[in-house]
């Protein structure tokens, strides 16, 4: 090459290209420790709700009474769970929640436990025992890792939220299916729950952890009451159907024989 096209390459490789890519390089570093410190920040506030997991869970006492028991266990055998986890109960809990990964447990808050009505109490119960047979605990740590890893991405952290209601949504929707019952039922049950935030953090708690998740709850339990009353109405519409084929008269009449 030229003497003046050797010129022009060696002013491209100045001391401008390189401080511009050092720049770069520095300012990648620094955004790699600032996420190295962000996750730091998150393990520990995982590692200090998991310690007051632990010491609610090494608190709380095993329920005796006769008959929230025999209710549990009719449950779980309905549920066709292998195990029959620990029910407990707890004075530091707001809300039922199911529990523990390597040993599960059914927490309930002995605060107001003794007003609820026998339909109520296995509403309450079956929800959480959904959650266990679901695997639920299991699951919810896939969108809770990927939020404290990607913990500056918004939809990381609306990808969590959408997740933990349609969880909850799903064990409703299960509740209604086992026992039948009603959806203004379950509703009214929420509404006793209300709001509680998530006093373990590594739960899957059957109250809604802010109010608009609560209401949105109470709407996808409406579509579900929605769509039994039109399903309901199709019954009927066959049913009546039926009745009025049968009630036609009808005039049998003895064929002659062909020639």
């Amino acid at each position: 090459p030229s003497p003046g096209v050797v010129g022009r390459e060696g002013a491209g490789e100045g001391p401008g290209v390189r401080v511009r890519e050092g720049a770069r390089n520095w300012g990648a570093a620094a955004l790699i420790l600032l996420w190295l410190a962000g996750l730091a920040w998150q393990t520990a506030k995982a590692w200090r709700q998991l310690r007051y997991t632990r010491g609610v869970i090494a608190r709380s006492r095993p329920l005796q009474e006769a008959g929230i028991r025999a209710v549990f266990a009719e449950l779980c055998a309905r549920l066709a769970l292998r195990r029959q986890p620990d029910l407990r109960g707890s004075q530091e809990v707001r809300t039922p929640q199911a529990i523990g990964l390597l040993r599960p447990r059914v927490l309930l808050p002995e605060p107001g436990l003794e007003r609820l009505s026998p339909s109520e109490l296995s509403m309450t119960l079956c929800h959480e025992l959904v959650h266990l047979r679901r695997g639920d605990l299991w699951l919810g740590w896939v969108p809770a890792l990927a939020h404290r890893i990607f913990f500056f991405h918004p939809l990381a952290a609306l990808a969590a939220r959408e997740y933990a209601v349609a969880r909850e949504a799903a064990c409703d929707a299960e509740v209604l299916r086992v026992l039948g019952s009603a959806p203004q039922a379950y509703g009214r049950l929420l509404l006793r729950w209300g709001v509680a935030p998530r006093e373990t953090g590594l739960a899957a708690a059957g109250a809604s952890p802010s109010l608009r998740n609560l209401k949105r709850r109470l709407q996808m339990l409406q579509q579900t009451s929605d769509s039994r009353r039109r399903l309901s109405g199709w019954w009927w519409l066959a049913g009546a159907a039926v009745l009025a084929v049968a009630l036609i008269p009808l005039r049998i009449v003895a064929q002659e024989p062909a020639p």
